[in-house]
């Protein structure tokens, strides 16, 4: 109720741009909220509807009128790719992400929508997709989105029977230590490799 009175009385353009994105991006926190404890599959609550739908009003006009503003644009896209997240619209949100990264690449949540899209891409077993999409913006990347993002690699390259470059990435992962639970993995998956390269030239 706040934000809707500033926005009543805010008279600059682009900062009431700015109000109405931070507004849709509220009711999207508040429907994940609402339905944090919803299975897959099952009906959206009233509550999680009403916030969406609000996001969904915003984000239509905001469509029709923001102009000439690339950074806005790319915020409205990946606000939209959420709303199509809690919807199950997994494919509507890979394409308002990869709009989102196209309008801005220096979008602060573009790391975070680089990496869904590579997961995507890799659950289609599109390898060479999704290793683009995990390396899109690996320096910029934290320690933990590292650490996923080489892992994925790696299993990529392994299901490309790209061994010699699957070996690398599991050496690499190993030699950084950027996170226990995959390097711990990587040791075991690089074993398992090795194991398995021995046994056929042994054959």
């Amino acid at each position: 109720k706040a934000l809707q009175l500033i926005l009543k009385n805010e008279k600059d353009r682009t900062k009431k741009i700015n109000l109405y994105l931070r507004l849709s991006y509220i009711h999207v926190s508040i429907a994940k909220k609402y339905g944090i404890k919803r299975l897959t599959g099952e009906k959206l609550s009233p509550n999680e509807k009403k916030h969406l739908d609000e996001a969904n009003k915003i984000i239509s006009f905001l469509l029709k009128n923001i102009e000439n503003n690339n950074k806005a644009l790319s915020t409205l896209y990946n606000i939209k790719g959420l709303v199509s997240y809690e919807l199950e619209k997994v494919d509507e949100t890979i394409q308002n992400f990869l709009k989102s990264i196209e309008l801005n690449p220096k979008n602060p949540q573009a790391e975070v929508m680089s990496i869904f899209i590579g997961e995507y891409y890799f659950d289609q077993e599109k390898y060479n997709d999704a290793i683009k999409y995990y390396k899109l913006f690996y320096k910029r990347m934290n320690n933990s989105q590292k650490a996923l993002a080489d892992y994925k690699v790696a299993w990529s390259y392994l299901n490309l029977k790209e061994i010699d470059k699957a070996e690398l990435q599991f050496v690499k992962i190993i030699r950084e230590e950027l996170d226990k639970g995959t390097t711990e993995d990587s040791y075991k998956d690089l074993a398992f490799i090795l194991t398995q390269n021995k046994d056929e030239q042994t054959i």
